[in-house]
């Protein structure tokens, strides 16, 4: 994160979340700006970083001096040729995902899924978050889609509370020597799933990496992505709740205990009222924000990768969601725009859809 004087480009600060970067764990989510108040009642700017590690950091505008503490951890450390990796990394107080899944606990879904999964799994190392990518495999848990991506943060102001959605999604990422890419490419898989190949022109080695899953469901057993509120002056978590569905498999009771992976980001009104749209179920939903129960739900024409906006018209509040689909598998895909009136009254009241 770098802050510079917007008056004249001047450099002020950066913080490092990760260091000598091996996992595509760059800063997707944008910072958070809000009042910190710390318990002798100092009020300090301060700016929240939320992370694909499913940490969080919050730290002093002013200086970048982190406002919870934040602990230097010895890290696994590399063991292909050539690569230093860091041997610490940072670790703030509010952690939102396992950094350490050890040990894992595969999901016994069905036999076929089972066996695609510990044939994805075979000779991949996994030592805990930061274990770095080598020429055998290794489980990247979070995978690069979560925990917190481009959704961002959210921030009442009247009850002081964060919120954010995090993923529990992992990847497996696996480094193939020069000589051997093409070859690896043009075969598009990876222990006989799928898979991204990069060629990392300028090195040594090329990269193909997956999803932990089959059919797209995990081979963790859940939750994989989930709503959470924070109080961001403390740096501890409030509440959690699972967040989108599998409407395409019937998962049976994990459905609603283990969400599905959510690709926006929420809102929250002057009321309190979180609203999020899932990607995959193609539903906005609202919460209340100080509980976390869910309020209201409504289901969209395509799904949404995109988080909602609040904004008034006419002494009305209105919130805003843009539901484009899926683009990447040419499926599901829309062009929408959907407005929702918000009625009067009481902040669970929800109006009707104003296309």
């Amino acid at each position: 994160m770098v802050a510079l004087r917007a008056s004249s480009g001047e450099f002020v600060w950066g913080y490092q979340t990760v260091r000598h970067d091996l996992w595509d764990y760059d800063l997707a989510a944008q910072p958070l700006l809000f009042e910190h108040t710390a318990a002798d009642g100092t009020i300090r700017p301060a700016v929240a970083q939320a992370t694909k590690t499913g940490f969080v950091f919050v730290l002093d505008r002013a200086s970048g001096e982190p406002l919870h503490p934040v602990d230097e951890r010895v890290v696994p450390r590399s063991d292909v040729p050539g690569e230093e990796a860091a041997g610490t990394q940072p670790f703030p107080k509010l952690q939102l995902h396992d950094t350490d899944a050890r040990p894992l606990r595969l999901w016994n879904f069905t036999a076929e899924h089972r066996a695609a999964c510990e044939k994805l799994m075979a000779g991949v190392r996994y030592e805990g978050i930061f274990t770095p990518p080598s020429l055998e495999g290794t489980m990247l848990y979070p995978g690069n889609p979560g925990g917190t991506n481009w959704g961002s943060m959210a921030y009442d102001r009247g009850s002081r509370i964060g919120y954010l959605v995090v993923a529990r999604w992992p990847t497996i990422v696996k480094l193939i020597p020069r000589r051997e890419f093409n070859a690896a490419e043009r075969r598009g898989t990876l222990n006989g799933a799928s898979a991204q190949h990069t060629e990392q022109g300028g090195t040594p080695y090329g990269m193909a990496r997956t999803d932990l899953a089959h059919n797209h469901l995990p081979c963790l057993e859940g939750p994989w992505s989930t709503l959470v509120a924070v109080d961001l002056d403390a740096g501890e978590v409030l509440w959690e709740r699972p967040v989108g569905t599998t409407p395409w498999v019937d998962i049976g009771e994990r459905a609603s205990k283990w969400g599905y992976l959510s690709k926006g980001g929420p809102m929250v009104t002057e009321g309190g009222v979180v609203f999020l749209a899932t990607t995959y179920d193609n539903t906005l939903r609202a919460f209340d924000g100080v509980g976390g129960n869910e309020l209201w739900t409504r289901e969209l024409p395509a799904g949404a990768h995109s988080t909602p906006m609040g904004y008034r018209q006419g002494g009305m509040d209105y919130v805003v969601v843009t539901a484009g689909g899926d683009l990447t598998s040419g499926e599901g895909r829309g062009d929408h725009v959907i407005a929702f009136r918000l009625a009067a009254g009481t902040p669970s009241d929800v109006g009707e859809a104003q296309d």
